[in-house]
């Protein structure tokens, strides 16, 4: 092996090397935005119950009132 095959070698382990690195952040931001879709559903969910059981109370204070 002569240094041409090897600086070859080296140029292509740092292309996969970036390679990969460029898959690992896109699939981070990827599931960053399914998080951030999951977490927006269960706010949307947990204020629906908060508001439900807030008119729940008020209706059940009014009645005793």
């Amino acid at each position: 092996m002569d240094l041409s095959d090897l600086t070859t070698l080296a140029k292509d382990a740092a292309y996969v090397a970036v390679g990969f690195g460029v898959i690992g952040l896109q699939r981070a931001q990827v599931r960053r935005v399914e998080l951030t879709k999951q977490l927006d559903q269960l706010r949307t969910q947990v204020s629906k119950a908060a508001d439900d059981a807030s008119y729940q109370l008020r209706r059940s204070l009014t009645a005793l009132g």
